[in-house]
């Protein structure tokens, strides 16, 4: 059972949420209340959060402003990666592949934010859960950059280079690769080569 008091504090913060619609909104400003509505959710019974159906909405826009927030905290990653980034020779398949490697553990990647149209040019993305949230990202126009960046780099050699389920299972086998990703489809192509 839920107690009054709670319901209230959920119903603010969707209020609140609300209240972001139709305007453009800082960055900050949006994660500070983020940060705020993350907070009262953890402080709630964990057992509590499984039992009750009715957090379901309030952990789907937690988990919804997550990547959000990831654009403030991962941002001095992603501007170390795009300063190297621009450093490297992109047709250099190596040189991409050793970059994409280095960074492939970030959150910026994985995004489900929307980036309006023109968003090279005035850094605005959109909230996945209601786009007439409008956040505006400019001081982290790195975070949003890399984002892009990896993502169709790794994307692209990934096709260049996927294998068949085949060969994962081969793969899986032969040399214990447990993952369908892009190094192990390096690694099965640089052990066919060494044959």
């Amino acid at each position: 059972m839920m107690y009054p008091s709670l319901q209230n504090e959920i119903d603010c913060a969707f209020l609140e949420f609300k209240q972001f619609k139709n305007d453009i909104t800082e960055l900050e400003v949006f994660c500070e209340w983020s940060n705020n509505v993350e907070k009262m959710y953890f402080n709630i019974d964990s057992l509590e959060r499984l039992r009750n159906k009715s957090l379901i909405p309030l952990f789907d826009l937690i988990s919804s402003n997550f990547h959000i927030q990831e654009l403030i905290k991962s941002y001095p990653l992603a501007l170390q990666a795009m300063g190297e980034f621009n450093k490297i020779n992109t047709t250099n398949e190596q040189e991409l592949i050793d970059w994409l490697f280095k960074y492939e553990d970030n959150e910026l990647d994985y995004g489900d934010y929307v980036k309006v149209d023109n968003w090279k040019k005035n850094n605005l993305i959109l909230h996945s859960l209601d786009n007439s949230v409008v956040i505006d990202s400019c001081k982290y126009s790195s975070s949003l950059m890399f984002s892009d960046v990896y993502s169709e780099h790794y994307w692209n050699l990934f096709e260049k280079y996927k294998i068949t389920e085949e060969e994962f299972e081969l793969a899986k086998n032969k040399y214990g690769i447990k993952s369908y990703d892009l190094r192990t489809f390096l690694k099965f192509h640089e052990k066919r080569k060494e044959k």
